[in-house]
């Protein structure tokens, strides 16, 4: 099926979590303010709940991110990124637009994207920012202890390319950033939206050794007009990993709700 020819209602849903949650309502605040009438259906369920349904046509828009969406489409195969000699200067939206053009011939029928944003979810590692530079590239810096959150990737060679260690599990994101601050780890693997991170400096990945986790959204076509579906990838140009960053420790410490948190960005963040 194709676009929407003439405009309508457009159900923009959520996971649980708070970035899909902030997400979801950016999307909906660039729907409203260029005419879309929007209903917002927040918190479908954990996990891949609103990118499900969408896939059962029960919302229309839900935020999913690129590499998570390439692991349900193509579970096992390698995700997609861009040759090294295509890179030019070491630019992340390279991996991102190799993401985009992969995933858009594998979703499945009446599906689509918008384009996708800087903003990214996923585990990285970070040290001390008074430390020495850290980078992924010749594994530059990255010896010591490293703090792994229980739950989180802990095959750290295959997804770094670094031999990494030892390794200390420990409780949560919170305990990793201590350990690294208080001198007990040097490294940790944080997620780049997690609150504990804004207190470190996430060590490089020049080379794009990690695959993108990225924002984006995911469309039902046949719900969304050509125009909706472009207001939607304007976006795209503006929320990066720092701006999510912020947003959801506001929500998480209970200084803003996830409403006032979104309305706070896209007052800072005026789209054309």
């Amino acid at each position: 099926m194709g676009p929407r020819t003439a405009p309508g209602t457009v159900t923009v849903g959520s996971a649980d979590g708070a970035a899909s949650r902030l997400a979801a309502l950016i999307y909906a605040n660039a729907l409203r303010t260029a005419g879309t009438p929007v209903q917002a259906r927040l918190g479908l369920g954990p996990g891949d709940a609103a990118v499900a349904a969408v896939e059962e046509g029960t919302i229309t828009v839900a935020p999913a991110l690129t590499g998570a969406l390439w692991e349900r489409y193509r579970p096992g195969a390698a995700q997609p990124s861009a040759k090294a000699e295509e890179s030019g200067a070491e630019n992340p939206r390279n991996q991102w637009d190799a993401q985009f053009v992969a995933l858009s011939a594998v979703l499945p029928e009446g599906l689509g994207l918008g384009d996708p944003t800087p903003a990214l979810d996923q585990p990285m590692l970070f040290v001390k920012k008074d430390g020495p530079a850290a980078s992924l590239r010749g594994c530059e810096g990255l010896t010591g202890a490293v703090a792994v959150p229980a739950g989180s990737p802990s095959d750290l060679k295959a997804r770094y390319r670094c031999s990494l260690g030892p390794v200390t599990v420990v409780a949560d994101d919170a305990a990793a950033a201590r350990a690294v601050t208080e001198g007990r780890a040097a490294i940790a693997q944080l997620g780049t939206l997690s609150p504990a991170a804004q207190g470190l400096t996430q060590v490089a990945d020049p080379d794009e050794t990690v695959p993108a986790r990225a924002v984006v959204p995911l469309v039902r076509r046949d719900g969304l007009t050509v125009a909706q579906t472009k207001r939607l990838s304007s976006i795209a140009g503006e929320l990066t990993t720092e701006d999510l960053a912020v947003l959801v420790a506001k929500v998480e410490s209970g200084e803003r709700t996830a409403e006032q948190a979104a309305a706070d960005w896209a007052a800072e963040h005026p789209l054309h």
